[in-house]
């Protein structure tokens, strides 16, 4: 692989609501490793793309999600199952990564409406967000919710994404004031919320690497934010002809060699970038996903499967 200079970026939007869907691994009989793949939403299709994550080849088997909803963020857990919130539907469907049905995971049954973001922290204990509700719920091995408690005024309003540290502190990206622009992030410590940040800007996608937590601001570039000061620092602009010019980038993921992974909506193409030098990893000087491979048509979220090998 060779690298030229080009930015890193952006963010994700997470479109959905209540309702999920729970996709589950491929087993290997043979006990070998399961190969690392790139997972990505492809909005054109309502399907999920499947491409190799050390070559970026699409690999082909898609798996075909309702046609008739939008489609939110997409997130592997602790013991490789794959979900996406479904908008507009309080059922939920279960698969495995083949597409046949599933119900074995008593969480693929629960029923939050208006929900934008699912995340999985330590333990695989999962977390949902609902918007119509604004709150945020645990959810047991069970699928028994309860609602995360807040010793103050301050509650989430409108969560697009959430991330988990390692010590299992909650990060979510939340659009406050969605007429307005105005988003933050909020950090739940057990007890109670507490705003981290604040932003003038609309969707966006966090993840968590290394203690950094990164914030992926759709069409406005790619922040770093010290969780203690709630400092922020913009590490890539959405347009800088010197740094690739990403526009319109919808999602972002790492990969396990700890290089960025990011979708570009308008683009229908995903470039790799080497997380500490910024630079991008190219592969015959083409980007790591081209354009329209595999018949890739506005990607949304990614995800790498699966997290675990097994």
């Amino acid at each position: 692989m060779k690298t030229k200079s080009l930015g890193l970026l952006i963010l994700s939007t997470i479109s959905c609501i209540s309702g999920l869907m729970a996709l589950t691994a491929e087993g290997n009989s043979a006990g070998e490793k399961i190969k690392k793949e790139i997972l990505v939403i492809n909005g054109a299709s309502n399907s999920i793309k499947r491409f190799d994550a050390v070559t970026g080849k699409y690999i082909g088997r898609d798996i075909a999600l309702p046609s008739n909803v939008s489609l939110g963020t997409i997130a592997v857990s602790v013991n490789n199952t794959i979900w996406v919130p479904l908008a507009g539907s309080t059922g939920v469907i279960n698969l495995n990564i083949a597409g046949e049905k599933l119900t074995s995971d008593p969480r693929s049954k629960i029923e939050v409406a208006g929900c934008w973001a699912i995340a999985f922290g330590p333990n695989d204990q999962m977390y949902a967000a609902s918007t119509r509700d604004k709150a945020i719920y645990k959810v047991d091995k069970e699928g028994r919710m309860t609602e995360l408690p807040s010793a103050n005024d301050l509650k989430p309003q409108n969560v697009r994404s959430m991330a988990i540290a390692t010590d299992g502190t909650l990060f979510c990206f939340d659009l406050a004031d969605r007429a307005a622009g105005i988003s933050r992030i909020l950090k739940h410590d057990g007890k109670k919320f507490e705003q981290i940040v604040k932003f003038k800007y609309t969707n966006g996608q966090l993840f968590f690497s290394e203690n950094q937590l990164f914030a992926c601001i759709q069409g406005n570039g790619l922040v770093k934010i010290d969780v203690e000061t709630g400092n922020k620092t913009m590490i890539i602009p959405a347009e800088d002809p010197l740094k690739g010019n990403l526009v319109g980038t919808t999602g972002v993921t790492l990969l396990p060699e700890g290089d960025l992974l990011i979708a570009s909506y308008t683009q229908n193409g995903i470039k790799r970038f080497n997380l500490n030098t910024l630079q991008e990893v190219t592969l015959k000087r083409e980007p790591f996903i081209q354009p329209g491979a595999g018949g890739l048509s506005h990607p949304a979220t990614i995800a790498i499967y699966p997290v675990n090998e097994k």
